[in-house]
């Protein structure tokens, strides 16, 4: 009940968002109303593994959470774990116009190999990505539309 009921306020709060700030510019280059529409057919056609990631002092792309019944879980992800590639392209500046194509073709039901580094050695994991779960896009273009569409509006006025 608390899903549902976080998920309805977090759409209300898009739309009111949306509708307020509709065909003005802000932060994003966008307005809120495209920007809503380009997240949304982004996102879908996204495929989804279901972890939170940061970056290490070093750059390195550490795992922050793993998500509860997720690609991620099943598939063995831990965290701490460091991802150092992505259907054996290497994770880093060098190789960010491969990595571009390669997460380009991560869409939901494809199969995607990951190396990481555990405890100092590397381990290959595989993981069937699937859709953005409803509550996880409502969470994420929620925070992006009051980040950006929202705080910059209100600096502006």
């Amino acid at each position: 009940m608390r899903r549902i009921l976080f998920l309805v306020l977090t759409l209300m709060a898009i739309s009111i968002a949306a509708s307020l700030f509709a065909g003005e510019k802000h932060g994003c280059a966008a307005s809120a109303d495209e920007c809503l529409k380009k997240m949304v057919q982004s996102m879908k056609s996204s495929g989804w593994l279901g972890i939170s990631t940061e970056k290490s002092d070093g750059g390195k792309v550490v795992i922050a959470r793993v998500d509860p019944d997720s690609p991620a879980q099943r598939a063995g992800f831990q965290t701490g774990d460091v991802l150092f590639a992505i259907n054996g392209v290497a994770i880093g500046e060098e190789n960010k116009a491969e990595l571009k194509k390669v997460k380009q073709g991560m869409t939901p039901g494809s199969e995607v190999r990951y190396t990481v580094i555990r405890k100092g050695g590397r381990l290959e994991l595989s993981a069937a990505l699937v859709e953005v779960p409803r509550e996880v896009l409502a969470q994420r273009i929620g925070e992006h539309m009051l980040a950006e569409h929202l705080a910059t509006a209100v600096a502006v006025k």
